[in-house]
């Protein structure tokens, strides 16, 4: 075994050299390190191995009341009682997602239950 640990060094001083082709001792034992731990996958498929794309965003204005500010400000004190540091954008991004699954009666009932407010905020 020392015989191929000699032989890999000296391939991957003549490569430091540009005298070989072969690769560094660190690229020739690395080569194949993550197939044989099961880190890249066998099917290289790139239709399955897509990477994951990002959520474009949009920055808004939007009005709120001071009792809104109140309620997110309570509902970002009840995450952090669980470890949870979250953002005002989060909690209206959550809300938006809890409203989405109302049916269409419960939707009109919640619209009820906040107060419409002019272009000035009021």
């Amino acid at each position: 075994m020392a015989k191929n640990i000699d032989e890999l060094v000296n391939s991957s001083i003549k490569f430091a050299n540009g005298t070989s082709k072969q690769g560094t001792l660190a690229e020739q034992l690395s080569k194949n390190a993550d197939r044989v731990l099961g880190i890249v996958p066998i099917d290289n498929n790139p239709k399955i191995n897509k990477p994951v794309r990002v959520p474009t965003t949009s920055t808004q204005t939007f009005s709120l009341t001071t009792d809104d500010i109140a309620t997110i400000k309570i509902i970002k004190e009840k995450f952090i009682t669980h470890r949870e540091v979250v953002t005002k954008s989060e909690i209206i991004r959550i809300g938006i997602k809890l409203l989405s699954t109302l049916t269409d009666e419960e939707l009109m009932e919640a619209l009820s239950s906040v107060s419409r407010l002019s272009k000035n905020g009021w």
